[in-house]
């Protein structure tokens, strides 16, 4: 119980750090329901990195906000021809892009990060997605 409170505690201090209230995110949350955000994720084969990001994806709150509002297309970084030529020089795996219905980057990709960030990170690109 301890480290749920403190998780939220620390949720709700980045959010406020950046602006972003919680009724601004459940605003955005009711929204993006219908309009999924547009997850890729550039992998590479037996990456560890790799491995521990799709272990956080499929658990918890991660996982019910990315079946949500998410659509998400997992990419080899070895398969070129499935790249996107903007993300040809992505050389980091895990590498995550979150992009709205017109292509457009709505957070900066993150690389490998923890549980706590990627959460984070899901619900700032609702918001963002929904403040458009």
């Amino acid at each position: 119980m301890k480290i749920i409170r403190a998780l939220l505690v620390g949720f709700v201090f980045m959010i406020s750090m950046q602006g972003c209230s919680s009724t601004t995110y459940q605003t955005a949350v009711s929204k993006t329901i219908d309009n999924k955000i547009q997850l890729y994720m550039i992998y590479k084969d037996r990456c560890p990195s790799c491995i521990s990001m799709k272990a956080h994806m499929s658990r918890g709150e991660v996982k019910e906000l990315l079946q949500k509002h998410f659509t998400i297309k997992m990419i080899n970084i070895r398969d070129k021809n499935a790249l996107p030529k903007i993300w040809m020089r992505t050389h980091t795996a895990p590498t995550l892009y979150f992009l709205d219905g017109a292509k457009n980057e709505l957070v900066s990709s993150i690389h490998g990060v923890s549980y706590d960030t990627l959460l984070a990170t899901l619900k700032e690109a609702i918001v963002v997605a929904n403040m458009k």
